[in-house]
């Protein structure tokens, strides 16, 4: 029913994302097999999994069956998820791993309960709270992908961009003449609750003259970014936390 309403069934070849529904190359498969690994250990949860295999090692011999049973729900999701996205040239994003993260969690508890030891005990539980919250301010170069919308160090983002939208406002600079991307092209009316219909116009730094870009994007590509840094200025920049947002102007 899906196909014969849609006409595409998994994805769409026709969307904006249509073109990362492509077959990888086998240097694209090595690649993403890397991505899935770095998301799996990323914002802390390496701590994780070196406490599951750790442990799950300490007892090979005699695994309860309650440990099995997570085991199998931990590896069902990652081994079937994983033998789909390994083969196109989607982005493998964080949140695509959800249901992993949380059998991971439930399995790692439960083998805690399997140390004898109360105080290592707690002092295992201690470092995985301290790495799982560390995750949070993991903060990668300007020109590395950050899945910012699986951390909480994206939270001041919100009220930057209001912000800047109001100095927008105040210098009398239209938005239409306001390059951006992703997540910041759409109207406040349809991300903020409001009804601000307003928006900024999608990045084209060869015609904008002005441009707002935040650490939080992902899509600006290298060659833009050194072309900010060398054709532009910065007009405003706010910092909160992690975060930052500056507006560019051509020098």
């Amino acid at each position: 029913m899906h196909y014969a309403h849609f006409g595409w069934i998994g994805f769409n070849r026709s969307s904006d994302w249509g073109t990362y529904a492509a077959l990888a190359s086998p240097y694209e498969l090595a690649r993403n097999i890397g991505l899935i690994i770095w998301r799996l250990l990323d914002f802390g949860r390496v701590t994780l999994w070196l406490l599951v295999l750790v442990l799950l090692w300490h007892m090979r011999k005699r695994v309860p069956v309650g440990i099995k049973e997570l085991l199998i729900l931990l590896l069902v999701p990652l081994l079937t998820l994983g033998s789909i996205l390994v083969w196109f040239t989607n982005p493998i994003a964080h949140r695509y791993w959800l249901v992993v993260y949380v059998f991971l969690g439930f399995l790692s508890a439960r083998l805690l309960l399997e140390v004898k030891s109360t105080a290592l005990r707690w002092s295992v539980l201690a470092l995985m709270v301290v790495s799982l919250v560390s995750g949070h301010f993991w903060i990668y170069p300007q020109r590395i992908a950050k899945g910012w919308d699986a951390t909480m160090a994206h939270l001041p983002y919100y009220q930057l961009r209001k912000d800047m939208l109001l100095y927008l406002d105040q210098q009398q600079i239209p938005w239409q003449a306001v390059g951006t991307d992703f997540p910041n092209v759409a109207p406040p009316s349809k991300t903020d609750l409001s009804s601000e219909a307003r928006m900024l116009a999608p990045k084209d730094l060869a015609t904008q003259s002005y441009i707002l870009y935040s650490n939080v994007f992902n899509g600006f590509t290298d060659q833009e970014l050194d072309a900010l840094a060398s054709n532009w200025t910065v007009e405003k920049e706010l910092r909160k936390g992690q975060v930052y947002m500056r507006l560019y102007k051509r020098k």
